[in-house]
């Protein structure tokens, strides 16, 4: 393949057309045939993956938690007993009549009241940060 075409490929972000660049570059650097650099270009790519995970982390346990309080926020507003587990340990608001607690519907009626804020406040929150990247 010619080199305006491997330019033309890398630059629209092809990254076997970017492989074969530096590829092409270490045989020019090192004077070395294609199968060496190949083989140098491996141990490049090695190298490179390595620490990788601490790279990674802190975007793996922000999708985790994500993941997580997004789950954990739909029985803490329409499940009953999380909702008066909550409520007894960090709200303790007046519990309402049983007739009023007969749906889970109306379950979350009686919990939206302080599970809006923190829900609707991260869920800005994570707009916002949307748009900033």
């Amino acid at each position: 393949m010619e080199d305006r075409t491997l330019l033309t490929l890398a630059a629209i972000e092809d990254h076997s057309a970017r492989e074969e660049i530096l590829k092409r570059h270490i045989m020019d650097v090192d004077n070395v045939k294609y199968e060496e650099a190949c083989k140098k270009f491996e141990t490049i790519a090695r190298h490179n993956i390595q620490g990788y995970y601490l790279v990674a982390l802190p975007y793996k346990v922000g999708i985790f938690s994500a993941a997580m309080i997004g789950i954990i926020s739909i029985p803490m507003v329409f499940h009953l007993p999380s909702v008066e587990w909550f409520n007894e340990f960090a709200v303790t608001t007046d519990h309402p009549e049983v007739r009023d607690l007969e749906t889970p519907l109306e379950v979350g009626i009686w919990s939206w009241s302080w599970m809006e804020p923190p829900l609707g406040t991260m869920s800005f929150l994570f707009l916002c940060l949307q748009y900033i990247r």
